[in-house]
């Protein structure tokens, strides 16, 4: 029986020698697609919880003021 010869691996303890410029980009993109869709989630769940709470649609859709910002530029309470 022959005794087949690989071919040295040795190069694979530093994977980030052959890091491709396109999987970087790949990794990029999947990145900013993955907090878009977090963002969109949480956005789709603040207004749900808006709706059930009472609230009309443009009031669901209406961002509320800064907690942080100074006193006189927030809406008084009713």
């Amino acid at each position: 029986m022959a005794h087949i010869k690989f071919a040295s691996f040795e190069h694979a303890n530093n994977p980030t020698v052959y890091w491709e410029p396109a999987v970087t980009v790949a990794v990029v993109l999947r990145a900013i697609a993955l907090v878009i869709v977090v963002a969109l989630l949480a956005a789709a769940d603040a207004g749900t919880l808006a709706r059930i709470d009472g609230a009309t649609y443009p009031a669901a859709l209406t961002p509320a003021p800064p907690l942080l910002s100074p006193p006189s530029s927030r809406s008084p309470l009713p």
